[in-house]
């Protein structure tokens, strides 16, 4: 007569209270959905105000303005939304509009990671090479798509 026990599998607290109506206080499967828009907004809002930054200036801004006068990137951020999208054409990320997932721990669907570094990407490079060549050059470095976890 020992303890019986059951594995429900790798199942986040939402899909455990659907299916068998409890939740987990500790569920090492269980993610925060996170919408690609609040993502992009928060980086969006950054660099607007860096871009606003009285003249404390950092290297960015400094390589943003000399890409200005000479014609070769207008607007940083755009540049970086442009990234995006060709990363999503070459379907290195989701269609729009994505949701990606952090684990508890602080793990990050790979997807995620692969946006976050487009949206951060340094001045220098977004002035150099065109946003394909970027989305390329992450995409082929990043991990292969996974499954939302």
């Amino acid at each position: 007569g020992g303890e019986v026990g059951i594995s429900y599998g790798a199942l986040t607290n939402n899909k455990l209270l659907a299916f068998y109506a409890f939740c987990e206080d500790d569920n090492p499967w269980d993610t925060l959905s996170v919408p690609e828009e609040s993502v992009l907004a928060f980086f969006e809002a950054d660099a607007r105000a860096a871009e606003r930054a009285p003249s404390s200036s950092t290297q960015e801004q400094q390589e943003a303005a000399q890409g200005q006068a000479g014609g070769g990137g207008a607007d940083l951020w755009a540049r970086r939304v442009a990234v995006v999208e060709a990363l999503r054409r070459f379907k290195y990320l989701p269609p729009a509009p994505a949701r990606y997932h952090v684990l508890a721990g602080g793990e990050v669907q790979p997807e995620l990671e692969l946006l976050l570094q487009a949206v951060r990407l340094p001045a220098h490079r977004l002035l150099l090479a065109a946003p394909r060549t970027l989305a390329l050059q992450l995409g082929e470095r990043a991990p292969p798509p996974s499954d939302p976890f």
